[in-house]
């Protein structure tokens, strides 16, 4: 079976434009985005091995990362997940995280270029506890599988219902022979399943899902698929320089009911006195989106903020970007300019309930 980097090899042959995110190689684009951006929204197959997993074993696991995330972990049951970040003791985001609970291991999926980072951080903590870390970034891969036929082409090729299958719910299925871990999220703003899959068996997983009436898409139309639904994404709006309520994420990444954890205190504090500095806003300008990534926001001629992500956006034909702004100009409406071009902050669509 042909591994992976040469199944990309041979796309990039075939005309695909490459991209590096950290030190993984993936499609940026196979052929056209505007189309590759529709089959998203109906049946698209993404490369995601950006996206790892550190698996998280030992009789003490689920306290210890407990006391060390944002979110309630201690009550999840087997197969349950939760969004989370963890935070320094200044309650700044050091990296975010989807938490899945699987029989006798926790599986922290994550973005790869925070994995040496995560390892660090978490080993700190190890005391005495009973708490063993694998990270999986070299014998798993990932694919996404994107849109409103997701779920239909992935019960059929693996004879399995998930219509039941919540947020974060984990399964174990059988696709084209190979054992998958699988699980919906809607980080992009659509339906869409990520399947966790042993190296030796990407390529033919790739296969069977395509040959069952998908379509090959690369990260620029996901990428805008995500900006367009105001989704803040690691590294580019989540890092270590801003807290969590400024990334708007709170109501799923942080419970104020769990009790102490590391970084607690900061967060409760600007809760209950409702400050924080700034805001991540989606804003709509007439700017190519070259120009609007890393630009200075400004208003009345002083900044007050900074483009973190743009795309060129189909369902709004124009640029749409998102960023960080001065918390009292986070207004929806707010008039705002890049430069010469004028900006306005709009209402972010609500997060889907697959």
């Amino acid at each position: 079976m042909i591994e992976w980097s040469e199944k990309i090899d041979l796309f990039l042959q075939k005309g695909a434009n490459p991209r590096e995110i950290g030190h993984h190689r993936t499609i940026d684009s196979f052929a056209n985005i505007a189309d590759e951006y529709n089959a998203a929204t109906k049946a698209g197959l993404c490369d995601r091995s950006h996206r790892t997993i550190l698996e998280i074993t030992g009789n003490d696991r689920a306290s210890w990362l407990h006391n060390l995330t944002t979110n309630i972990v201690r009550e999840l049951n087997v197969g349950d997940g939760i969004y989370s970040f963890a935070v320094n003791v200044k309650g700044r985001i050091l990296f975010d995280m989807n938490i899945l609970v699987d029989t006798d291991r926790i599986l922290l999926d994550l973005d790869h270029r925070w994995i040496s980072q995560a390892t660090e951080h978490f080993n700190k903590y190890i005391i005495t506890e009973d708490v063993r870390m694998t990270d999986w970034t070299d014998r798993s891969n990932r694919l996404t599988v994107t849109g409103e036929n997701a779920c239909g082409i992935l019960e059929n090729l693996a004879n399995a219902n998930l219509t039941a299958v919540a947020q974060l719910q984990i399964c174990h299925m059988q696709i084209a022979g190979r054992e998958v871990l699988l699980f919906k999220h809607d980080d992009i703003g659509i339906p869409a399943c990520d399947l966790i899959i042993p190296r030796d068996g990407v390529s033919c997983v790739w296969d069977a899902i395509i040959a069952a009436d998908a379509t090959p898409v690369g990260y620029t139309a996901i990428d805008t698929l995500r900006i367009e639904n105001g989704i803040p994404w690691p590294i580019s709006e989540i890092h270590d320089d801003v807290l969590p309520a400024e990334t708007g994420q709170c109501d799923r990444a942080v419970s104020y009911r769990k009790g102490c954890y590391l970084g607690q205190e900061i967060i409760e504090r600007m809760r209950t006195r409702n400050v924080q500095a700034k805001k991540l806003v989606m804003i709509a300008c007439d700017a190519t989106p070259e120009k609007c990534v890393n630009a200075i926001i400004e208003f009345k001629g002083q900044p007050v903020g900074t483009v973190t992500s743009a795309c060129a956006s189909p369902a709004r034909g124009k640029t749409i970007a998102l960023g960080y702004v001065r918390a009292e100009l986070a207004e929806v409406n707010r008039e705002l300019t890049l430069g010469s071009c004028p900006v306005t902050i709009l209402e972010p669509p609500n997060r889907p309930d697959h």
